[in-house]
């Protein structure tokens, strides 16, 4: 049966072996793209190479069990969901520990994480229009009544001059000022409606 012991061993000789110098030099020095792909290649090894023992663990345990069966799991039946919850504890601390915590790591994850982040604002400040395609300068909220959709505005700049940007039915198009003095009028209308609620609330 397998027990804490075994199982630290096992953590122990992966990541002796994934974590080593040698290979964190070489995470040091791979870009964000490598890193990406390294982090995948790194999960799949854990997987291959001590996830699967707690697997077949279980798997031993509940041996010719169904789910679809009116049977209790072998799991409960054997009072053995403790042991592999301690048995799965040791696997996360040690991916804690040795990965996730690494200064290395820490520090391509938080590389990482602000270019996706940048990736993330170039593609919500991106607008196509007439099939070419703009970087806005700043974008709003566009708020409709009854009218889920066209939510945004964008300002962008185009010939030389700043333009507006809004979407109908999706499709983004240049509108003028009276777009956008039109939306206050309709905010102002609903705000001047719902204080005077609040006000007949109060009297």
């Amino acid at each position: 049966m397998m027990d804490n012991i075994q199982m630290q061993k096992i953590c122990d000789d992966f990541f002796n072996k994934e974590m080593n110098q040698k290979n964190l030099s070489e995470i040091e020095k791979m870009s964000l793209e490598e890193f990406e792909k390294y982090q995948q290649y790194f999960y799949k090894n854990l997987v291959d190479n001590v996830t699967i023992h707690l697997r077949n663990f279980i798997a031993e345990i509940r041996g010719d069990y169904s789910f679809d069966s009116d049977e209790q799991d072998p799991l409960d039946v054997k009072n053995m969901r403790g042991v592999v919850k301690k048995l799965h504890k040791i696997i996360d601390e040690n991916v804690q520990k040795y990965f996730i915590k690494n200064l290395i790591v820490q520090k391509k994850n938080q590389e990482l994480q602000a270019l996706n982040m940048e990736k993330q604002r170039v593609r919500e400040m991106t607008v196509e229009i007439e099939g070419q395609k703009y970087l806005a300068i700043d974008k709003i909220d566009v708020y409709w009544c009854g009218w889920e959709s066209d939510t945004s505005a964008w300002l962008i700049e185009k010939d030389g001059a700043k333009k507006i940007v809004v979407s109908n039915h999706g499709q983004a198009m240049i509108a003028d000022r009276d777009f956008l003095e039109n939306k206050l009028e309709e905010y102002r209308k609903v705000m001047q409606d719902t204080q005077r609620f609040l006000d007949i609330l109060e009297s």
